[in-house]
Order: C-alpha cells, then sequence, then structure tokens
C-alpha cells in the first residue's frame, strides 16, 4: 500500500500508528511472504498506511509502520493476521518479535509522503532521568533545531517496555536522516536531551 494514500485531512481526525520490531530466520523468505501481504492488508477495516522497513545493517531485521484509523482498528487486525491464512506464510517467517506498541501522534506531527529514510534510536533514561523530563527535552530539540534541518519530516518518542525507548526520525532520504542525527552533538538543545540517555543503539535504513 501507498503511504501516499494518506492525507492531512485523515490525520486530522486521528491515526493510530503501529510499530512493530521482528527478526526473520531467512530474509528471502521474508521478503517474499511479505510482498504478497499487501492486497491481504488492504483488506483490513481502518488501514490507512503501511511501511515496510529493512534495517540497513541487517537484512534479518525489519520494523513495519502501520497507520490505523483506530487503536480498536488496530487490534481487530493483529486477531486477523495472527490467525487468518492470508496471512500465514508471513507469520511463519518471523524468528521473533522485539518489540511492539501502538502510538498517537503528538499536534502537529504526520507522516509525509516522500519519507525514504528512517532511524531508530533505541535509549534508556539515566537513573535519575524521569520520562517528563526528557520528553520536554527531546521535544525542544526537535522544535529548536532538528526540525529545521533541509529533509526532515517527523520524529517520535515513544516508550515501550521495561524502560525501553525509541526516537523514531523519519527524513527524505537515508543520507538525510543520518546527517540529522549527528546533530544530536551539534547544538545546545540536541546535546541536553543526550545527556539524559544512556545505552543507545542507533540504526539506519530505508522504505522499500
Amino acid at each position: 500500500m501507498d503511504w501516499r494514500a494518506n492525507s492531512s485531512e485523515k490525520d486530522m481526525n486521528g491515526s493510530i500508528y503501529e510499530i512493530v520490531l521482528y527478526s526473520v530466520a531467512d530474509p528471502a523468505a521474508g521478503d517474499e511472504a511479505r510482498a504478497g501481504i499487501g492486497r491481504h492488508l488492504q483488506a483490513l477495516p481502518g488501514l490507512r498506511g503501511y511501511l515496510p522497513l529493512v534495517d540497513a545493517e541487517n537484512p534479518a531485521k525489519r520494523a513495519d509502520l502501520v497507520q490505523w484509523a483506530s487503536l480498536e482498528a488496530a487490534k481487530d487486525a493483529a486477531k486477523v493476521v495472527q490467525t487468518h491464512q492470508n496471512f500465514t506464510s508471513f507469520m511463519s517467517t518471523i524468528a521473533s518479535v522485539e518489540a511492539m506498541g501502538h502510538f498517537q501522534g503528538q499536534a502537529g506531527a504526520a507522516i509525509g509522503v516522500s519519507a525514504g529514510g528512517i532511524e531508530v534510536g533505541f535509549f534508556r533514561l539515566k537513573p535519575d532521568v524521569s520520562e517528563a523530563q526528557a520528553r520536554a527535552a527531546h521535544a525542544k530539540a526537535i522544535e529548536s533545531h532538528l526540525s529545521r534541518q533541509p529533509g526532515w519530516i517527523a520524529e517520535y518518542f515513544v516508550r515501550f517496555d521495561e524502560g525501553l525507548y525509541l526516537d523514531l526520525l523519519l527524513a527524505e532520504s537515508r543520507p538525510r536522516a543520518e546527517a540529522i542525527c549527528r546533530l544530536w552533538y551539534d547544538h545546545p538543545d540536541c546535546r541536553a536531551f543526550v545527556a539524559l540517555v544512556q545505552d543507545v543503539d542507533m540504526k539506519f535504513g530505508q522504505a522499500i
């Protein structure tokens, strides 16, 4: 499904973004099975967009970014994907699921139509740092500096279980995503956020 099917009007009405991080045992088989589910996904009620991603350094690692009309639509679709025969081949290629969550975009944020570069940065907060403090610093860094860079489209602060967080950046291309992420150490507001986190694991990819 082409992500460009999404309109700003739809985003204004509210969307749920599903992020699934997983690994496949055989990348070639995973690619074939993944390519075959597109038309079945489009038949699921509430689907607004689907962006399949592959880790730029390890083709066995995958991420799916799916836009739904509501949380209920996302949960109902998950049951179908896990049980319906149309998705059996795809599900059988998955070796492990690292994380899955459903999120709402912050005010003014939207998926751009030309997002080709993606940065996925996992991190944990330092022991004396609160989530509210980190979120505020992240938002300030984006507003004052990162969002003003050429090629920047959107960026999200995402919470998973057990104290794991994610910075998800969407940019026009992978080179622009890499260049923007280097700026985390180039501006006072960005460095202020970096000082609050630890165990950073940053990966770059591109939409395929």
